[in-house]
């Protein structure tokens, strides 16, 4: 296992020296895989734990902020595991601090992508449940985005700052965990409303792959229309991982 930091580099001008930013210890397996990053500042000594995991027909990753022992939020996020038939599956995400409870259900088992290549008219359907209330749509793949109207709650400003802030250390390590699998999935993993995922037809594997990073990618973009804050790039990073994973069946 490797260790490495990460943090924003200390930079002068003028005689004067920016503020440097607390660093954040990372944590990688024997593949370079991101395990745990911990931080120690004003906001107290946090650590973000990644577990994978995968059982039955779908791929799992967990993020767990944690203060010592104590979890402060915990981010959940599945993809579905390539069977025969191939369809494009079904993901999870889930987001849970304290008494808050979000849950993303993103589904289009009924959609087949034996070829690799995408519907462009085609739908998933998405069931959200944030507290007591659910809200039900459809997601739409040649917009990439929920159909309106649709007035389910953005999942930046969902959580509590409580349950936010203590996260935001991490935004970078996270980030750059989201570049690689976008990297890794050659587009096919497209976490962004309004930018559909690449056409993997003809490429080795592309019906694999395909059904690996859509669905993950696609219930991002309808958690998050427009991602900015920490808990997006935890539900991204998530549903990423969990994807990875499962993509990672296609190369056995």
């Amino acid at each position: 296992m490797g260790t490495a930091l990460a943090g924003w580099a200390v930079a002068a001008g003028c005689g004067a020296v920016a503020a440097q930013e607390p660093l954040v210890e990372v944590r990688t397996g024997m593949f370079g895989e991101l395990l745990e990053a911990s931080y120690a500042g004003p906001l107290g000594i946090i650590r973000a734990r990644v577990t994978r995991s995968a059982a039955g027909t779908a791929a799992h990753a967990t993020i767990d902020i944690l203060e010592g022992g104590t979890p402060l939020a915990t981010v959940t996020a599945s993809a579905p595991l390539p069977v025969v038939p191939r369809t494009l599956g079904a993901a999870s995400l889930a987001i849970r601090a304290g008494s808050t409870n979000y849950r993303l259900r993103w589904d289009a088992s009924t959609l087949g992508v034996g070829s690799g290549v995408l519907p462009t008219n085609g739908t998933a359907a998405v069931e959200v449940r944030g507290g007591s209330r659910i809200w039900r749509g459809l997601f739409d793949f040649e917009a990439w985005s929920m159909r309106g109207p649709w007035d389910a709650p953005d999942l930046d400003t969902f959580l509590p700052i409580a349950a936010r802030r203590p996260a935001e250390p991490f935004a970078a390590v996270f980030q750059s965990l989201i570049l690689g699998d976008e990297s890794r999935s050659a587009g096919a993993f497209a976490p962004i409303a309004g930018q559909p995922p690449a056409v993997l037809a003809g490429t080795a594997g592309a019906a694999c792959a395909a059904a690996c990073w859509t669905a993950p990618g696609g219930a991002v973009a309808a958690a998050c229309p427009e991602p900015s804050g920490i808990v997006c790039i935890l539900a991204t990073a998530a549903c990423g991982t969990a994807a990875s994973v499962s993509y990672a069946t296609c190369t056995r």
